[in-house]
């Protein structure tokens, strides 16, 4: 498996996989040429990476850097659309992803372009499955919202921290 930024027909072929593992996320349900300029617009202001196997596209995560402190040393981030073509699953290849998006972070705290960063995941009502899986990687939950996504849906919000100490 190699996982890597995504280029233009890497975003192609996550859309698959994004509109299977995403029925009730509005993005996801709309046209193919709308969900790769999605895709495309986030993938050049933020960081998408894809989990390949012989070349094909098997799942992908996408790293957002949604605010910082005052003096630029603590970041938050927010892992969205994380997800795995379901016959690849239970293969550890969400693992692999949320272990590349954690360790791109390490390294721009190891460059010293910022100090600590909280890493952030939110986990839609349909999706609670999925939180044990989240937890084994270092998540831990920190709240509930309600109506978040959608009308009267709960979403569990779930983060952990980098620090300077956690590296290499």
């Amino acid at each position: 498996m190699n996982i890597k930024q995504a280029n233009k027909e890497d975003l192609q072929e996550l859309i698959p996989i994004y509109k299977e593992a995403f029925t009730k996320h509005n993005i996801f349900q709309k046209s193919e040429e709308e969900i790769l300029d999605y895709l495309e617009d986030h993938n050049q202001k933020n960081t998408i990476l894809v989990a390949k196997i012989e070349e094909k596209v098997v799942g992908g995560i996408l790293l957002r850097k949604m605010s910082e402190d005052l003096n630029g040393k603590h970041f938050v981030w927010k892992y969205n659309h994380i997800a795995v073509s379901k016959e690849y699953q239970k293969q550890g290849i969400g693992s692999a992803l949320i272990n590349a998006a954690d360790e791109k972070i390490k390294e721009a705290i190891s460059e010293k372009l910022f100090d600590t960063a909280k890493i952030e995941i939110s986990i839609a009502e349909s999706e609670k499955t999925t939180i044990n899986f989240y937890k084994r990687l270092g998540f831990e939950i920190e709240g509930e919202l309600k109506s978040h996504y959608r009308f009267n849906e709960s979403v569990t919000c779930l983060g952990k921290e980098i620090t300077k100490d956690q590296q290499k």
